[in-house]
């Protein structure tokens, strides 16, 4: 395994680090530059989950200690980048904003949906039946038959909760109300992170949601903190020293308590943040796998599962696991090209009437 998360990563970074010398990339949030980031997240979950379903051994050591060490963390730079995003656009569009969360919400839930459909035709091809209510329930993203559908649940809660907390700013937009939605955003998601411990859910349910208002609170003050992490190359590197012994120590504490697990996330993501203040992993499998993560990270498990029951993955795991990349890119390309034709010709229709 180590030895294919060497051939990935050669062939995700082929591109190199496109980076700045002098200055700073003042764009480091934009869509165009994250991209890059979250394909290689996407690719690292579907990495880590792709070691679930083949052998490994104790050459395997030093890859399944990368995979202990990250744990949950490349899911939160997708709630972090989601809460920057989407603060920003609340802040720009206003009321425009909050009238298109609804259409979002659909769109997110009809992508779970599909691949819902598609891995009970897999599961239920390999013998296993579901009852009613199970099925009911994975197409609510509450149950499980295969896909990461927790994710999706966590994510359509956000959407709800963000709703809620910017409704003060798009009705009497100003500084004021923006901190007030960014209070209200960390409140509910503090308790629903609680109501989700209640329920007493794994942890992965809920350790990551809470960079989604560290993102929104950033999308406000990004501009102060800007100025002060920026003002020359040493602070910068400072900035970076400190962000890195925070994480160091919180990562040998990270199992003490939930909080602390919390810490290691935020500053584990903070130093992501500043790294890409300077550089970029510019390549066109982390293009492409950034353009169309929701899917990759849905369906990913359908090809691993139809090539674990056809042997594959035993016999030759290398090969394996570019074939459930290509199979990956195809249902990713197909699923958002045919949603986009749709969406697209909704949007005609609608201006024609």
């Amino acid at each position: 395994m180590t030895i294919i998360a060497m051939m990935l990563g050669m062939l995700a970074l082929g591109g190199g680090m496109r980076g700045t010398a002098e200055g700073f990339h003042r764009d480091y949030m934009a869509p165009s530059r994250m991209r890059y980031w979250k394909g290689l997240c996407v690719l690292l979950i579907l990495l880590s989950h792709y070691t679930g379903y083949i052998c490994t051994d104790t050459a395997d050591e030093s890859y399944l200690m990368l995979r202990q060490w990250l744990g949950q963390s490349p899911v939160m730079l997708f709630f972090f980048c989601s809460g920057y995003g989407m603060m920003k656009q609340a802040i720009r569009r206003g009321r425009g904003y909050l009238t298109s969360l609804p259409g979002r919400f659909s769109r997110i839930w009809l992508t779970c949906a599909v691949s819902v459909a598609l891995m009970l035709v897999v599961q239920m091809a390999r013998g296993r039946t579901y009852m009613p209510v199970t099925i009911a329930m994975a197409f609510a993203c509450w149950a499980n038959v295969g896909n990461s559908t927790w994710y999706i649940f966590v994510i359509l809660v956000s959407y709800v909760l963000f709703a809620l907390s910017i409704l003060p700013m798009c009705l009497k937009p100003g500084m004021m109300n923006r901190m007030l939605a960014a209070v209200l955003l960390t409140g509910l998601t503090a308790a629903f992170v609680a109501w989700m411990q209640h329920m007493e859910l794994e942890e992965y349910w809920y350790d990551t949601v809470m960079l989604l208002p560290l993102g929104a609170w950033w999308a406000l003050t990004d501009r102060h903190g800007e100025r002060l992490i920026q003002r020359s190359g040493l602070t910068w590197v400072l900035t970076v020293l400190v962000m890195s012994a925070a994480a160091m120590t919180l990562f040998v504490h990270r199992d003490d308590s939930f909080w602390m697990h919390e810490g290691w996330l935020t500053t584990f993501c903070a130093l992501i943040v500043l790294l890409s203040m300077k550089v970029t992993p510019v390549s066109r499998l982390l293009g492409f796998c950034g353009d169309h993560v929701l899917p990759i990270y849905l369906f990913q498990r359908i090809p691993m599962i139809i090539l674990y029951e056809s042997g594959l993955l035993d016999s030759v795991p290398h090969l394996g696991l570019f074939v459930t990349l290509a199979a990956c890119a195809v249902m990713a390309m197909v699923y958002d090209g045919v949603t986009q034709a749709i969406g697209r010709r909704l949007e005609r229709k609608q201006i024609h009437q």
